[in-house]
C-alpha cells in the first residue's frame, strides 16, 4: 500500500471512528426519539439568519420536541419552548440596549432560570459573558466592571447593595447599563417579554466579531 493511500485510509477510519462516537452519544442522550423531519425543517428555516453556534442546540430542541422539560427550577418550569423564546427576547432587548457583537454583557445572578437564559443571549447576538461572582465586594465587582467594560449588566436584586456601590467607583459606565432580575416566575423586567421570542434575532456583523464566549475572573 503506497503513502497516500494509507493517509486515505486513516483519514477513513478516523472519520468512522467520530460518527461511531456521535451515534454512539446521540443515543445515549435521548434526543434521537424527538428527531422529526418536521423538527429539521423547522430548525433549519428559522436558523438560516441566525449566528451559528452551540447556543442553537436550544433552537434545535425547541423546535423538535417544542413542549418537553427543559429547565425546572423549584416550582418554576421551562420547556424547550418557553426556553428558547425568552432567549430571543433577551437577546433582542440586549440588542435594542446597544449591545452588537463582539460587545460584552457582565452578569451577576444566582443559579436560575435568567442565569441561563442569559448564557445562552449572549452568544446568539454575537456578544461575551463577564461572570461576575456573587460573592465578591464592590470594589472587586468595580474593578471587572472598569476592565471588562460590559455594555449592559444583567443584576439580581439581591445584590443591589453591591451593585450601587460598584457602579459609584466605576468609570465611564454607559447610559441604560442595568437591567435587573426579581424573584418571580418571569424575572427580567416586563418589557424584555414584550420583544419577539419565535425566531433568533437577525444582527449585523462588527470588525470585532466574535461567536460569544464566556469570561470569568479569577
Amino acid at each position: 500500500m503506497s503513502g497516500s493511500s494509507g493517509a486515505r485510509l486513516g483519514r477513513f477510519l478516523g472519520k468512522a471512528v467520530e460518527v461511531a462516537w456521535a451515534a454512539k452519544l446521540a443515543k445515549r442522550s435521548g434526543v434521537l426519539p424527538s428527531i422529526s423531519v418536521r423538527g429539521i425543517a423547522r430548525f433549519a428555516l428559522d436558523s438560516r439568519r441566525a449566528r451559528l453556534g452551540p447556543h442553537l442546540a436550544t433552537l434545535f430542541h425547541a423546535r423538535s420536541a417544542p413542549h418537553k422539560l427543559a429547565l425546572a427550577e423549584g416550582e418554576r418550569r421551562r420547556t424547550y419552548s418557553d426556553l428558547d423564546s425568552e432567549i430571543n427576547q433577551l437577546g433582542r432587548a440586549l440588542h435594542d440596549l446597544g449591545v452588537d457583537a463582539g460587545d460584552r454583557i457582565g452578569l451577576m445572578l444566582p443559579n436560575c432560570i435568567e442565569h441561563l437564559v442569559a448564557l445562552v443571549a449572549a452568544p446568539r447576538i454575537g456578544a461575551a459573558a463577564v461572570e461576575i461572582g456573587n460573592r465578591l465586594k464592590a470594589n472587586e465587582v468595580a474593578y471587572i466592571l472598569s476592565h471588562a467594560q460590559p455594555k449592559v449588566l444583567i443584576y439580581h436584586s439581591d445584590y443591589e447593595p453591591t451593585i450601587a456601590a460598584a457602579v459609584e467607583q466605576s468609570l465611564e459606565l454607559p447610559d441604560r447599563f442595568l437591567l435587573r432580575v426579581e424573584t418571580r416566575d418571569r424575572g427580567y423586567p416586563d418589557q424584555v417579554y414584550d420583544y419577539k421570542g419565535d425566531s433568533p434575532p437577525a444582527v449585523g456583523h462588527s470588525d470585532e466579531d466574535t461567536d460569544g464566549g464566556l469570561i470569568v475572573y479569577t
